[in-house]
Order: structure tokens, then sequence, then C-alpha cells
């Protein structure tokens, strides 16, 4: 537990959390709340409750929307995402969520979060929190701009392995793990070059996808396959080329998978810059 006579005494305008997800997805088992991980939200009610933030962040994965158990794993009517956006009305914060799609902002990934704005209930009511517009849609009728796909994203990688300009892209960044022709199961495929990647898990080895392009004429002949390098995923999580991931593939793989992508950042931070600025609400 976070012992916050430890904390810094200073003032906070913004607390960011993205508190363990991997209970509540839907490639996982699923603990929900009864699972330690799921519990980790109260840290960062604690933390707010200390500093007393203007506003807070939240982020987590869709499937909070659909995990119904409680803290002992008994299936109860109420989703996690109720009883942690309770917790946060009861701290003293008005408190909303949406589900954004990363590929939304230009992020060449399908990946949607759970992303909880919360103002202090002294400072605005819901109605006053703004979300990020989207700037991208599947097929670009509505905003004028179509998702980026995988393509966009990372061609210019391929053929580039051991390329000293390219970082985390030689033949120690990508995961070498078997293909077994016939078998459907995670990671045994190749992601699509004309739409957007799927979502970029916290995975490493067999679980890694493999780049749409192969060095065989045949496409289905997995000799010809190469899972997608270090640099190809961070890429595709929109991390800028001069990011460099100081570690093992795998533990590099984790570290990218784990994170919200850089520029769906960008986005959610401007509303909320937006938002204290609309309120007249300005930071020392």
């Amino acid at each position: 537990d976070i012992d916050v006579r430890e904390l810094p005494n200073e003032e906070v305008d913004i607390v960011l959390g993205g508190f363990p997800c991997q209970t509540f997805s839907y490639s996982g088992k699923r603990g929900g709340l009864s699972d330690p991980r799921g519990q980790l939200y109260l840290q960062m009610i604690r933390i707010i409750e200390h500093y007393r933030p203007k506003m807070f962040v939240a982020e987590n994965v869709d499937g909070i929307r659909n995990s119904k158990k409680d803290n002992k794993g008994n299936a109860v009517d109420v989703s996690a995402l109720d009883t942690i956006l309770k917790a946060f009305d009861v701290a003293g914060y008005n408190v909303q969520y949406r589900v954004l799609n990363a590929a939304d902002y230009g992020v060449p990934q399908s990946r949607r979060r759970v992303i909880i704005l919360g103002i202090r209930k002294d400072l605005g009511d819901q109605e006053d929190v703004f979300y990020p517009k989207a700037l991208f849609d599947q097929t670009g009728l509505e905003t004028k701009q179509k998702w980026l796909s995988a393509k966009e994203g990372i061609d210019d990688l391929w053929g580039k392995i051991n390329d000293p300009t390219v970082l985390n892209h030689t033949q120690r960044d990508y995961s070498k793990a078997k293909f077994y022709p016939g078998k459907k199961m995670q990671g045994n495929n190749r992601i699509s070059a004309d739409r957007p990647a799927p979502t970029i898990r916290a995975e490493h080895h067999g679980n890694i996808e493999a780049h749409y392009r192969t060095t065989l004429k045949d496409e289905n002949n997995m000799d010809g396959w190469r899972r997608l390098s270090v640099r190809e995923t961070a890429r595709l999580q929109s991390f800028p080329d001069d990011f460099n991931f100081a570690c093992s593939a795998s533990s590099a793989y984790k570290m990218i998978g784990n994170a919200v992508p850089p520029v769906m950042s960008w986005h959610v931070a401007r509303s909320v810059f937006y938002t204290l600025n609309k309120l007249g609400i300005t930071s020392k």
C-alpha cells in the first residue's frame, strides 16, 4: 500500500493513472475486482485524496465495462467500471467516461480504451468536462480523414533490420518464436496491411503477430513470415522513432503493449487543458 505520508508535500494540478488492465481484459482470465490488480484503483484514489488535484485522468481496457465480479469473485449486477466511478465520486470528484479508439486520433492501430475524466466537485460538473474530438474515422466520410493503415505506419521499415539508423530493429529485436501451420491461435497470424493494426498487447515470443509482408511468393508459407519488431510495434503505438527501449526485446514488447499511445495521450491532455481553460482555472 502507498503511504501518503511519504509523498512530497506540494500542489498537484492533474493526477494520471493507468491501473492494471489485465484482470479486466477480454484476452485475460477476467478476475475483475477479485484479482489484487483489479483493486489498485484504490491506490490511485488514495493519491487523489491526498493531493486533491483539479482533475484526474484514468485509463483502462473496454472490458472493464462488462466485468461483473465483486472483490470476492462473486457475480454481481454492477460492473467494475460502475464500482470504480462510484469510488471516485465518493472521493469528491464529478466523473464521466468515454470509450476512445486510438485510430480516431491518427494512431495506425485499433485500440479501444475507457478514459475516465474527473473534475473536483468545487470546480465543475460532468458537463464541463471535454473529450477530444475524433480526427479520423473508418471510412473518412465523417472526418475527411480515413484511419491510418498498418502499411502507412511501418512499411518503410521493411528490409531495414540491422540498419544502424533505426533503433530497436535488429536481429535481437524481434521474436523468433515458431509459427504453426493450420493452427488458429494468438500470434499465429499476420496483421493486415490495408487497415489499422490490431491492438498491440503486452506480449512476447509466440504471441507477437507477423508482419503483413513476407519473403516468399507463397503468402501462406510461414517460412517467409517475420514477427513484428520492437520498433514496428512501437510505431504502431505511435512512439517517436528516437524513443529508445534500452532493454531486452521481451521487456520492450511488454512496455509498449501496456502503454497508452503517446499521440492519443496528447489529445486527451489537450482536452484536459481545454476543460480547465474554459472554466477559467489556471495552474500556478
